[in-house]
């Protein structure tokens, strides 16, 4: 397969993939869901922080005390 059917492959596959999304009614529920899904991922991976913006400046306070002590560090 050459370079030019994958990108004729690749125009067909977002036509189709433009085309379905269009036909596809919008269910708001679902997109709810899903959002709320990934944001709870989020808050999982530590990604978006919790309801205390402080929390776990301490730990962040003595990392960088630890990094401005080894020297050569700016």
């Amino acid at each position: 397969m050459d370079n030019s059917s994958l990108l004729r492959s690749w125009d067909a596959f977002h036509k189709f993939e433009e085309q379905l999304i269009a036909s596809e009614p919008v269910d708001f529920q679902r997109n709810l869901r899903l959002a709320d899904s990934l944001y709870a991922y989020a808050r999982r991976l530590g990604k978006i922080p919790g309801p205390d913006p402080l929390e776990g400046l301490d730990v962040h306070i003595r990392m960088l005390k630890v990094f401005h002590s080894v020297h050569g560090t700016p």
